[in-house]
């Protein structure tokens, strides 16, 4: 007969309970394990969904160029079709006589960042400008077809740094009057739900040139060309901008599709039905781009001595100052590698006037999540202004350099 102490019962207990807990264990373990693959799985599915319907929208962009916007022009020594863009080359001043490209209102959930990826275009078979061109000439390397506009793909905005896509631009045109007029034209694209737009220099003889390989001419203008092919109106207008640094309104420079095609020599549109490209070229109507609530600010603060407005941060990059605005506008790139925070002052998103940017590696920082807790509040923050892709910006690393107004107020 086996007697069973008290001892040995509960160490008997203790043996079972444990053999008991180490199964359940296992059988969550292996329920976790069996998520983690099936959610391994449907992010694979989810790339290549993704894949498949990028290829399918630049097959689309591309068979739309073609068939809508595709322009002509006497200069072109070359016409190349790459995947999200077309340009008419010409070679005489190293550069395109105009990029046709389509804006599209994916650009609002793209994460795509700027690549840097400058290179020669090796489709053009008469050559394009290269790196050493640009070198110390005094010029930027200015976008024709923006990388922002193509943010919605890794592929599209790539293509947007090939050399024929570049044309030389000073530094206070290409960063100010300029990048305004590339972001009304998004916000256009966004409130239209897409645009086709071709961009190009005014080239004519005798311009100064850049350059030690190839020689760039320096344009005196610069101008984009718009078309909303979409029922129930469709509509067009163009900018023709100067090639100079100055404060002006880009709406200033909003003409007719006729007067850039008089001062270029371009057929922008020939394959539209002839009535209908007639009307869309002669007409000039900003009243049916130019809409009251599109650009509106929020409303201005009162601002003391010492801090500066949003729409005003453009005029103090690289000084530290006191920035103050609303937050109209949030972004968290949660996907991305970054995983950055984007706060907008004033203006919306793409009409920025003023960024407050947060890292994903200074988040922890900030006892709320400030994408959800500060928009529509009224902010100041103080640092270095800097610029990014045109648009002043001020990088926050903790909740203390970022003082909310209404609390300030209480």
């Amino acid at each position: 007969m086996i007697f069973f102490t008290k001892k040995h019962i509960i160490n008997l207990f203790l043996f079972i309970s444990v053999q008991s807990f180490a199964q359940e264990t296992r059988i969550l373990w292996g329920k976790i394990d069996s998520l983690a693959q099936k959610k391994k799985e449907l992010q694979a599915q989810i790339i290549e969904i993704n894949t498949q319907a990028e290829s399918l929208k630049i097959k689309r962009i591309q068979a739309d160029i073609l068939k809508y916007a595709l322009p002509t022009s006497p200069t072109d020594d070359e016409v190349v079709a790459h995947q999200c863009m077309t340009i008419g080359y010409n070679k005489k001043h190293e550069q395109a006589n105009w990029v046709a490209h389509i804006i599209s209102k994916d650009i609002l959930e793209g994460t795509v960042g700027r690549t840097n990826d400058f290179r020669p275009d090796s489709l053009l078979k008469v050559g394009s400008a290269v790196l050493e061109d640009y070198w110390e000439s005094g010029y930027d390397r200015g976008h024709l077809a923006p990388s922002a506009d193509f943010r919605w793909s890794m592929t599209a905005l790539s293509e947007s740094y090939l050399y024929s896509n570049m044309s030389p631009q000073l530094p206070e045109f290409n960063r100010e009057i300029w990048a305004d007029v590339e972001g009304i034209t998004r916000a256009w694209a966004i409130e239209n739900g897409e645009l086709y737009v071709i961009t190009g220099s005014v080239l004519k003889k005798g311009l100064p040139t850049i350059g030690t390989q190839h020689k760039i001419s320096i344009p005196e203008a610069y101008y984009k060309v718009l078309l909303d092919y979409r029922e129930p109106v469709v509509k067009g207008i163009a900018f023709l901008v100067p090639h100079k640094g100055m404060e002006r309104n880009p709406t200033d420079f909003l003409v007719s599709i006729d007067s850039v095609e008089k001062v270029t020599g371009i057929d922008f549109f020939p394959k539209l039905p002839d009535e209908l490209e007639n009307a869309l070229e002669s007409a000039f109507k900003p009243e049916q781009w130019i809409k009251k609530d599109s650009v509106a600010p929020a409303p201005v603060m009162t601002l003391e001595k010492g801090q500066i407005s949003a729409t005003n941060a453009k005029n103090y990059v690289g000084n530290r100052c006191t920035v103050c605005g609303t937050v109209v506008s949030t972004r968290f790139l949660a996907s991305s590698k970054s995983q950055s925070t984007y706060l907008n002052l004033d203006y919306n998103f793409p009409n920025q006037v003023f960024t407050i940017v947060i890292s994903g590696e200074d988040r922890v920082n900030f006892p709320y999540l400030p994408e959800v807790f500060l928009k529509n509040k009224q902010v100041c923050v103080r640092g270095e202004v800097q610029k990014f892709n045109g648009t002043p910006q001020i990088e926050v690393k903790n909740a203390k350099k970022l003082k909310i107004m209404e609390d300030e107020k209480e």
